[in-house]
């Protein structure tokens, strides 16, 4: 291969050359180690993986639509990602198939065990108890608390919209759980702890998504904010299920207040407001300073206010 770029004049880059040299070495090893391995079966998920994380990285999708859209927009047509470059369309079809068949995978595992849903919450569960009991004990736990949210599910609220009923399922489970937290000797304080530190493993993660694309648009803060705060309330908390006002203020201030919570309906049902507001409306406070802003609030439906008002702050003037 080096042989053939000399021949026409293209010189390897040092890291590209490193980067071979260790995939070599490590296919050495495994033909050594495990025969039978297939070396290509075991590196598609780690390419399909470096794969979607380069294509979903913010700077680079906007480089590529300050370079392309002026061109679109002019002669109706699309440069090419790089200039010189052409994509191999082959090598780009590898990777997708390799893509779409580790999500097939997760999906078949998933369906295998119980499903999406119950595969969601099992592992940050597992991950927060397992300080504070065995193994055994989880699951034991785990099952129990399954069990007791088949008995809620079909009193849940039925929702308009796939983010509200992703919410609202997320609810029960929390209902579910702290129920079985208590059966298991845990305090109210213990339990509604445990499951924030359950849903905040989850909630970050979903936070991230939302920004990495409001940075698409723009490297304001304050903008960022704004936009990050606006695909949140568009998936998972999603109108008409859930009520959303648009409030004016300053100009370093994002600002909304949510008019109607189907989740705070659902505690206070059962006479449980406070684990909604200590479980699920706190979760914001810490995701607005992942997204470099800090979080106010006053009220909360939860708490028997007639709306939660949100006040991101991110202390940048536009």
């Amino acid at each position: 291969m080096i042989s053939a770029g000399y021949k026409y004049g293209y010189v390897f880059p040092a890291n590209l050359l490193l980067h071979a040299k260790a995939l070599t070495t490590a296919e050495a090893l495994t033909f050594d180690l495990a025969p039978d391995t297939r070396f290509e079966e075991v590196t598609k998920p780690i390419i399909a993986k470096e794969f979607a994380r380069l294509t979903l990285d913010g700077k680079r999708i906007r480089s590529r639509m300050e370079q392309s859209l002026p061109e679109f927009l002019l002669t109706g047509e699309m440069i090419l990602a790089s200039q010189g470059q052409s994509a191999n369309e082959k090598d780009t079809h590898f990777i997708w198939e390799a893509f779409y068949d580790m999500v097939l995978e997760n999906l078949r595992n998933w369906e295998a065990n119980a499903g999406a849903f119950q595969s969601l919450l099992n592992r940050p569960v597992r991950e927060v108890l397992r300080n504070e009991m065995g193994n055994e004990a989880i699951d034991r736990l785990i099952k129990n608390a399954w069990d007791e949210f088949a008995k809620l599910e079909g009193d849940l609220p039925k929702q308009q919209t796939l983010g509200a009923t992703i919410t609202i399922h997320l609810a029960g489970a929390t209902l579910a759980f702290y129920n079985t937290l208590l059966k298991a000797g845990k305090t109210k304080e213990e339990a509604t702890d445990l499951i924030y530190g359950t849903g905040w493993k989850i909630y970050k993660r979903m936070g991230e998504a939302p920004m990495l694309i409001a940075g698409i648009f723009s490297d304001n803060p304050h903008k960022r904010m704004e936009l990050a705060t606006q695909i949140f309330r568009m998936f998972p908390f999603t109108a008409p299920d859930y009520g959303w006002a648009e409030v004016e203020t300053d100009k370093n201030t994002v600002a909304f207040n949510c008019t109607r919570c189907h989740v705070a309906e659902l505690f206070m049902k059962f006479g449980l407001g406070d684990v909604c507001y200590n479980t699920f409306c706190k979760l914001d406070f810490p995701l607005a300073q992942q997204w470099g802003g800090k979080l106010t609030r006053t009220g909360s439906i939860a708490g028997g206010a007639d709306k939660c008002d949100f006040r991101w702050i991110t202390g940048t003037k536009e």
